[in-house]
């Protein structure tokens, strides 16, 4: 069950034109929690075969799938899944996420669009 906040409304307006600026892009999650959870909950990956999945910090996570639509990666898998964007995907902790994405891609033999 997703407890729909404010925030995680915001959250959601936020992924939905990451994934209407980046239609054809091979996009990946930062964050396996409650705001993915509610990402699958809505309607909005339905039809869209570019979604790679997810990663996410916590271990216990990895090889899950979350809502029947993301499998969650370590983010030491971001150079093999090669996503063109990373979308972070945390209300609680949209920041720290950013900063941590933007290391994670900065020495990636590709460029990744890093969106939040």
């Amino acid at each position: 069950m997703v407890n729909w906040t404010p925030e995680l409304e915001q959250s959601l307006r936020n992924i939905n034109e990451a994934l209407g600026l980046f239609p054809k892009d091979r996009v990946l999650f930062y964050g396996a929690g409650l705001d993915l959870r509610a990402v699958c909950a809505s309607t909005m990956l339905y039809g869209r075969d570019n979604i790679l999945g997810a990663i996410d910090d916590n271990a216990g996570l990895h090889g899950t799938v979350v809502g029947g639509q993301c499998r969650v990666f370590p983010p030491e898998a971001l150079e093999a899944l090669r996503p063109d964007v990373l979308v972070v995907n945390s209300t609680s902790y949209r920041r720290e996420l950013y900063r941590k994405a933007r290391a994670l891609v900065r020495n990636l033999p590709f460029h990744v669009d890093v969106f939040y």
